[in-house]
């Protein structure tokens, strides 16, 4: 079924807990309980090695003064299976954090180029959303890529700042691999859901995305992507897991 064949997506996520359950398989996790080291170049609890810009530590903090990204690859997604994208970010400030897919590396792991190093520039963001405490912009964007195209959600969904704050984006590849389906979240509460007629072949990366403000106090505290093999998944509607529902034209 090709990607224009789907409409109706409805993804769900009721429990978290429950996405340890065995038909899952953790492809890449980091708990970010480093003690302040250079994150480029450290290697994840599980599934590889980042790739960060300057000023990312591998006890989750983002000390950068420039714009940048932290990267693990994906490995590649396969067709007709269930992903799901997770972290928990901390960010009071009016710079964003984003999580989500890439199509390409960063241009300078380790250094600073300013702007290349985002998903709204040379990494050619896929389906990846931010997050930032603005009253003057929207606090929460999400986008179906590449890049700042395909703008899926823009608003206030009413953050709690002060907290931590759980971004998740589900993802259904059912098809040839032409597209995929996608929902965003934010502490629980879904966003937006979107038909993305984009390869998956192309998304390469999964990370973070960080534009640089007037400072401030920015951190992340977890990071997951685990693939639930459909039709496996369909039997944990209601246990942390994801359903979709389609019709041919």
């Amino acid at each position: 079924m090709k990607n224009a064949d789907r409409i109706g997506v409805a993804l769900v996520l009721v429990a978290g807990a429950a996405m340890a359950a065995s038909a899952n398989t953790t492809i890449l996790y980091d708990n970010f309980d480093g003690f302040g080291a250079d994150l480029n170049g450290a290697a994840a609890d599980v599934g590889g090695t980042w790739q960060a810009s300057a000023g990312w530590l591998d006890d989750g903090a983002v000390t950068a003064t420039q714009d940048g990204g932290a990267l693990l690859e994906t490995g590649g997604l396969m067709t007709n299976a269930q992903y799901h994208l997770h972290a928990i970010v901390n960010n009071a400030t009016s710079q964003w954090i984003a999580l989500g897919f890439g199509r390409d590396a960063l241009q300078a792991p380790g250094g600073v180029v300013q702007f290349n190093d985002r998903f709204s520039n040379e990494i050619e963001g896929i389906a990846w959303m931010l997050v930032r405490n603005d009253s003057a912009r929207n606090d929460v964007e999400c986008f179906n890529g590449y890049r700042t195209s395909g703008n899926a959600y823009g608003g206030d969904p009413g953050v709690d700042f002060g907290s931590p704050i759980a971004l998740d984006i589900f993802i259904d590849t059912t098809g040839d691999g032409s597209g995929f389906a996608v929902e965003y979240m934010i502490n629980g509460m879904s966003l937006a859901t979107a038909n993305v007629g984009i390869t998956i072949a192309d998304m390469n990366y999964a990370g973070f995305s960080f534009d640089y403000g007037s400072g401030g106090s920015v951190s992340v505290s977890e990071f997951s992507l685990t693939l639930i093999p459909a039709p496996a998944s369909l039997a944990m509607l209601g246990l942390g897991g994801l359903a979709a529902t389609r019709r041919r034209r």
